[in-house]
This record gives structure tokens, C-alpha cells and sequence, in this order.
């Protein structure tokens, strides 16, 4: 468990060597990657979609239906409001607040709670 404590100037600091952790981090592991041969690669795309699939999971079971949620469409429609009225295995479908006909399908990691 992580917290988030703000102390004046030394805050940045924090931010920076956690970012230059990860990057350092990520160096590695991607000099790990270039030395595998294929087989090593085929475990770990099937690792990472495995893992992708557990994301979208946790994301999908910490909705429930009538809960009030927001997404963002881009240019399509702009930020869209509304409520759960269905869960699906990998998506959520929104029922949108307003006059905006239809239902919209979801992929979960997208949406936001909004407080109620």
C-alpha cells in the first residue's frame, strides 16, 4: 500500500526518482526481451495477455449496474454521462443521461464513477 503525502520541494523530487526507477526498470526489461528467443517470447505474450485479461476483470467487477458513470467519446460526442444497465464480460453498457438516443457498449478501464 502507497500513500500520496505532499511536502513542499521535496515532492518533485519524489515524482522524478519514481520515474527514473521505472525507466531504468523498463531498460531492463526490455534488454531481457531482445536476448529471448522464441519460445521465451510465446510465455510472455501469454503472460501479458493474461494479465490484461485480470485488468479488465477487476475493472468490470468494480462497477455494479446503477452505478453513475462518465467516459470521454474524443470528438465523436464529447464526455458522456450515464448509468450501468448491463455488465458484460468485457464491457459495460451505458445507458446515457439527456436526450441522447441509445445505449453505448463500453470497454470498462474507460469509464469513471461520478459521485453521486
Amino acid at each position: 500500500m502507497s500513500f500520496l503525502v505532499y511536502i513542499p520541494y521535496v515532492s518533485c523530487y519524489i515524482v522524478i526518482k519514481i520515474k527514473k526507477e521505472k525507466e531504468y526498470l523498463m531498460n531492463v526489461v526490455l534488454k531481457k526481451i531482445s536476448k529471448m528467443d522464441r519460445e521465451e517470447l510465446d510465455m510472455l505474450v501469454d503472460f501479458i495477455n493474461a494479465r490484461r485479461s485480470a485488468l479488465v476483470q477487476e475493472a468490470v467487477t468494480s462497477f455494479k449496474v446503477g452505478d453513475v458513470v462518465e467516459f470521454d467519446t474524443g470528438k465523436r460526442a464529447g464526455i458522456i454521462q450515464g448509468t450501468i444497465i448491463k455488465k458484460k464480460i468485457k464491457n459495460i453498457v451505458v445507458k446515457p443521461f439527456g436526450p441522447r438516443p441509445g445505449n453505448w457498449n463500453v470497454t470498462a478501464s474507460l469509464l469513471t464513477k461520478v459521485a453521486a
